[in-house]
């Protein structure tokens, strides 16, 4: 037996560990560019006030991406 054993679940484990951060990553990467989106609208439109309520509540900034009609499906990243 080698002092570097194999142990397949292990490695499983890790890959899938790996795989999550990835994603978490592409999702925060996407919400931002989403919310960087937003806010251009918004500030051109000089709703200042409404914009710095989004940044904090997330229901109403759901309310606004409907509302400017940008899509969460548009900035998934592949």
């Amino acid at each position: 037996m080698s002092i570097f054993e194999y142990d397949e679940e292990r490695e499983k484990e890790k890959l899938r560990k790996a795989e999550y951060e990835a994603g978490q990553k592409n999702g925060i990467k996407a919400e931002q560019e989403r919310f960087k989106c937003l806010s251009e609208k918004m500030q051109a439109d000089q709703r200042i006030e409404e914009l710095l309520r989004a940044t904090t509540d997330l229901e109403y900034r759901d309310k606004l991406y409907l509302e400017y009609d940008i899509p969460e499906e548009k900035y998934a990243l592949k």
